[in-house]
């Protein structure tokens, strides 16, 4: 088996509650990185969503991990990205290119990308996080952190 990277912005980053629970044991490296778009913190559902518009960084973690079909669909049921009909996918899974914080090209890796106009988005309160950083953005505005997995914050 081969090792493939994936692209994670939220709860999936190093010590994040879904991190802890899909990730922890089977990563191989991390490193910090970044995508090109809008950031959001879902208030309603207590994480964020990646929108593909405009050139901001959106900060996260280039995770290592042995390529693993099963993995990656439970990643999928977990993003709610499990449809052929886009329109039930809270988000829609895409390769990107992924850039090291020094500014160099990684690589297209899969991204989870906020789909606004799926059915189980349509009720959400979106506050844009200008920062592009969603773990920083928590660890700042949120009254309990250890519900997003950072308890140590």
């Amino acid at each position: 088996m081969t090792n493939i990277f994936i692209f994670t912005y939220g709860t999936l980053m190093e010590g994040g509650r879904n991190y802890e629970k899909y990730l922890r044991g089977i990563v191989f490296s991390t490193k910090k990185a970044y995508v090109l778009g809008e950031l959001y913190h879902l208030v309603n559902k207590g994480y964020p969503g990646f929108i593909q518009k405009n050139n901001k960084k959106v900060y996260g973690e280039i995770h290592e991990i042995l390529d693993n079909k099963k993995l990656l669909a439970v990643l999928a049921e977990l993003e709610s990205c499990n449809n052929e009909d886009d329109s039930f996918n809270e988000y829609i899974r895409r390769k990107l290119e992924v850039f090291t914080l020094d500014d160099k090209f990684f690589g297209k890796l899969p991204v989870y990308v906020y789909n606004p106009s799926s059915i189980l988005s349509k009720n959400d309160i979106r506050i844009e996080i200008p920062s592009g950083d969603w773990k920083k953005y928590i660890t700042k505005y949120a009254t309990d952190t250890r519900i997003y997995g950072w308890d140590d914050i």
